[in-house]
């Protein structure tokens, strides 16, 4: 089980979407991790582009 606050961010790879990472996210969800997946649309722009725009700062 998981400390309590913990959280894992999951990021799929390039060319796949956030349901890619469905099955590990209910696992870990399911050990009590809070779970980040955000989108984003990892075929429409440079790596670094969509670096800049899923990280802050």
């Amino acid at each position: 089980m998981a400390e309590e606050g913990a959280c894992v961010v999951l990021l799929h790879g390039l060319a796949r979407t956030e349901n890619s990472m469905l099955v590990l996210q209910e696992a870990l969800e399911a050990q009590g991790y809070a779970v980040i997946a955000p989108r984003y649309r990892s075929t429409s722009a440079e790596i670094d582009k969509l670096a800049r725009q899923t990280l802050p700062g």
